[in-house]
């Protein structure tokens, strides 16, 4: 929602945004002048849509970008048979953290279930694949997306419940799908570069935590502390 002196309320944008889009947008919005919204803005990934809020009602779905991605990593939802025995438990959380590590090093989760989310929306179908952290993937076929996926193919505008699932059906589907999946393709390289699972805390399918010392000796500078939970 924008409220703006400038710009009508009571009016609404079918155009496709992402959060990315939000500083770019906001920055325009200051009326500062264009070098130095451009030097303020230099190296983010988003879009500004400031324009179309003059007319936001004549906006299509894809005036600022093909579709909307949906990006989702978070072990602590990896393996709920591990959360209730660590993460969710006050025995574990009021441990210091050395022994919080050691348990969790002792007791990694399940990092084979397929919890990571990559889902794109193009305003009328909704795509998502599942998958493993520990098996990140850019699927180009059918045998990829199905080898190290679980899908979900929604289509909002004849199925806005989301009740039937049509990746069920890839023999019926399988350009729909293909189509959706190289979107998402797409839309990851934007917005998201190279999409490896590197930036999880996981090395050769086990926690890879960084030294005590190292994280104590940062906190002590004043620098940010890296918890020890996932």
């Amino acid at each position: 929602m924008i409220v703006h002196p400038a710009f009508a309320g009571g009016k609404e944008c079918r155009a496709l945004t992402s959060q990315l889009d939000l500083t770019p947008t906001i920055l325009a919005l200051t009326g500062r002048e264009g070098a130095a919204v451009e030097r303020a803005r230099q190296g983010l990934r988003g879009r500004d849509f400031s324009p179309l809020l003059r007319n936001p009602e004549a906006a299509g779905p894809q005036a600022v970008r093909p579709a909307t991605l949906f990006s989702f990593d978070m072990l602590s939802y990896s393996d709920p048979k591990w959360a209730a025995m660590t993460i969710d438990t006050r025995a574990f959380r009021t441990k210091p953290p050395a022994q919080q590590q050691e348990v969790l090093a002792a007791h990694p989760p399940d990092f084979r279930n397929r919890t990571a989310i990559r889902s794109a929306f193009d305003a009328r179908h909704r795509f998502s694949r599942y998958f493993s952290p520990v098996q990140f993937n850019t699927p180009k076929t059918m045998e990829e997306l199905l080898a190290k996926n679980d899908l979900e193919v929604y289509d909002l505008q004849a199925d806005p419940e989301e009740m039937t699932n049509l990746a069920l059906d890839p023999k019926r589907n399988g350009d729909l799908i293909l189509a959706l999946n190289q979107v998402t393709n797409e839309r990851i390289a934007d917005e998201v570069g190279t999409d490896d699972g590197s930036s999880l805390p996981i090395r050769d399918g086990k926690w890879a935590f960084p030294p005590l010392d190292e994280r104590q000796e940062r906190s002590s500078r004043g620098g940010p502390s890296v918890r020890t939970l996932p």
